[in-house]
């Protein structure tokens, strides 16, 4: 039978509350871990003994087991396989989430830009450490194994304000260039001296720091000697650094189960997208959309599949013309689409934004015309274009009283995003001619925009939302 190990502590003051009694009875440090003022109070379960420690004045004691289990500082230890290559890891339990205490060490096929590396080209590093990743290799989707996620940059604040560094590292391998507090891994996560590569393939650091990866594409963790943890940015896309892989029970996030879903954990929101839970703030790169096609339950919808990409779309009836009930997400054959802030996942949120002119909806649908658009706003009646918002994301939030479901997925100007108001293409154009209407000197596209009402505007260098109605 395998040793879990139950933790709970206290570092607001050097008093442990609510785990019971201890007595006088010592046990050696090296079955428990260091003990010290830094986790005074902290308390493990030893399953296979039936029995609980304190760390009590330098001293691990033994403790009853009331209050334990029950304590908000509980950290249990398991373990995990992955079901790629057999490879087992260690995990451990605490705040509501499971995670890795052993680096990432999963060999991918390797290319110019993704791949993994062993420190100094040696297995035994990647035994002992676990592999180092290019930058694109860690934002791969499939990284980590099933139901797990690389720990990203708002999971790493959370830890660097809530817990000591020294809580945090392993208790073995670290050499100091200063003098430092000896760490006592009391939250059992065991984070390694890995050292790194930079893009040069120079490696450097091992025993000494380690830096991982953030899941936040241009941002990394690094853990220094000085007993501190850090959210740092900087990286090049061929440095390479470690991986620590996390799980929380947020719902299936697996390929086009549970997409677009939205989780808050520690404090972060999170969108299920392309199989992997990506925290909703990017750093440094603007915000993923954090409302949802929700729809109206009252209305029955319709179902449109893109047979082009697999796409699939609640549609309805409004005025006698099928919409669809979302914005469309087609990338196009030349991938010609924007993503508000050029984040992926908001095109899956809040749909693609298509410039004017094109023609992006599937055989049997269209760009829906000026004069469709006013038959829509003409169906809604009174309550014109807030029984078309939707009921979340807006200032002014709608009813969404005929299932339209209008997102303020914004618009993109000359390179500039605005959120906080619809607007769609149309495809009907508008020619315009000089001052003594000899000649066309342009031609333009109407956008449909959704905000107190519908009004249209021209303009050929914006992108809008695209609902396709049927022919």
């Amino acid at each position: 039978m395998k040793k879990r190990i139950l933790v709970c502590m206290s570092f607001a003051s050097t008093a442990f509350v609510a785990c019971g009694g201890s007595s006088t009875e010592a046990v050696p440090k090296e079955e428990l871990g260091v003990c010290s003022a830094v986790n005074e109070g902290a308390v493990v379960w030893l399953e296979t003994e039936n029995k609980g420690y304190i760390c009590s004045m330098g001293e691990w004691k033994v403790e009853n087991q009331a209050g334990i289990v029950n304590s908000a500082g509980v950290v249990k230890k398991g373990s995990v396989k992955d079901s790629r290559d057999g490879k087992t890891y260690s995990t451990v339990t605490f705040d509501g989430v499971t995670w890795f205490a052993q680096n990432l060490n999963y060999a991918i096929a390797n290319t110019d830009s993704v791949d993994s590396k062993c420190y100094g080209a040696d297995e035994a590093n990647c035994k002992k450490y676990g592999r180092l990743y290019s930058r694109a290799a860690a934002n791969l989707p499939n990284i980590c194994p099933e139901n797990f996620t690389v720990i990203d940059a708002g999971m790493w604040n959370y830890l660097t304000s809530n817990y000591m560094g020294q809580v945090l590292k392993s208790t073995t391998g670290w050499t100091y260039w200063n003098d430092a507090i000896n760490p006592t891994n009391s939250k059992g996560l065991s984070l390694d001296p890995t050292g790194y590569c930079t893009s040069y393939d120079n490696c450097s650091a091992i025993e000494y720091e380690g830096r991982f990866w953030a899941g936040d594409a241009n941002y990394v963790a690094a853990y220094y000697d000085q007993n501190s943890l850090a959210v740092l940015d900087g990286a090049t896309a061929k440095d390479h650094y470690a991986i620590r892989c996390a799980s929380f029970n947020a719902g299936t996030c697996n390929g086009a189960i549970g997409a677009g879903s939205v989780a808050s954990v520690l404090g972060n929101t999170y969108v299920c997208d392309g199989g992997k839970w990506t925290n909703a703030n990017h750093y440094g790169e603007g915000k993923v959309y954090i409302f949802q096609n929700i729809g109206n339950p009252a209305i029955k919808y319709g179902s449109l599949t893109d047979p082009r990409d697999g796409n699939v779309y609640r549609t309805v009836v409004i005025g006698g013309k099928t919409w669809m009930a979302e914005n469309l997400r087609y990338a196009g054959v030349d991938g010609r689409r924007e993503c508000m802030s050029d984040i992926d996942v908001n095109c899956l949120i809040g749909g693609a934004l298509y410039y004017g002119g094109e023609k992006p909806c599937p055989a049997g649908w269209h760009v829906p015309s000026k004069e469709e658009f006013e038959a829509l706003l003409a169906a809604a009646g009174p309550a014109g274009a807030t029984a078309l918002r939707s009921t979340q994301g807006w200032d002014e939030n709608g009813t969404d009283a005929l299932g339209f479901t209008a997102l303020p997925a914004g618009s993109i100007s000359d390179g500039y995003g605005f959120l906080g108001g619809a607007v769609f293409m149309t495809s009907s154009e508008v020619l315009e001619w000089d001052d003594d209407n000899v000649e066309i000197i342009g031609q333009d596209y109407l956008f449909a925009t959704i905000y107190s009402e519908i009004d249209f505007y021209k303009a050929n260098l914006v992108a809008g939302s695209v609902r396709c109605v049927m022919d």
